[in-house]
């Protein structure tokens, strides 16, 4: 079980990096982008100031283009944020498993899942199991 038990633990962590990762690359994005769009909204409203009336629809056009990217990459961001809490979730189950006692059989699928491997690599040519031999008479021998 330890065989099994590692790789979905390290499976678990590259995920939870990946999707933090992705969370914090679309944060910042968010920031930007809401960056972006309160000073274009500052800008309009001095030009709205300036000139003693309601802005342009050029301006109106450009100010709802930037609102709506700001609101497509906090969608974005809260989505990342929920695939990162799941993930951190899965973590927290699977590291809940450690130290319990297991039943017997679970070694036995590990093995079992170490000789599929080591047949499906010796039926493919990518492994020659003269180096183990070797390397196993020199340990003993």
């Amino acid at each position: 079980m330890a065989l099994i038990y590692g790789m979905i633990c390290s499976w678990i962590v590259v995920l939870r990096k990946f999707a933090a990762w992705k969370h914090n690359r679309l944060k910042k994005n968010y920031e930007n982008a809401e960056a972006s769009f309160k000073s274009t909204e500052q800008d309009c409203k001095n030009d709205e100031v300036a000139m003693g009336r309601p802005a342009g629809y050029a301006s109106q056009l450009r100010l709802m283009k930037q609102f709506e990217a700001v609101e497509s990459a906090r969608t974005r961001w809260i989505s990342a944020e929920r695939k990162l809490s799941k993930q951190q979730r899965w973590e927290s189950r699977i590291k809940s498993l450690q130290g319990r006692k297991i039943p017997y059989s679970f070694g036995l699928l590990d093995m079992a899942l170490v000789l599929k491997l080591t047949d499906f690599a010796r039926e493919a040519g990518r492994f020659d199991l003269s180096i183990v031999q070797d390397f196993l008479l020199t340990l003993f021998n």
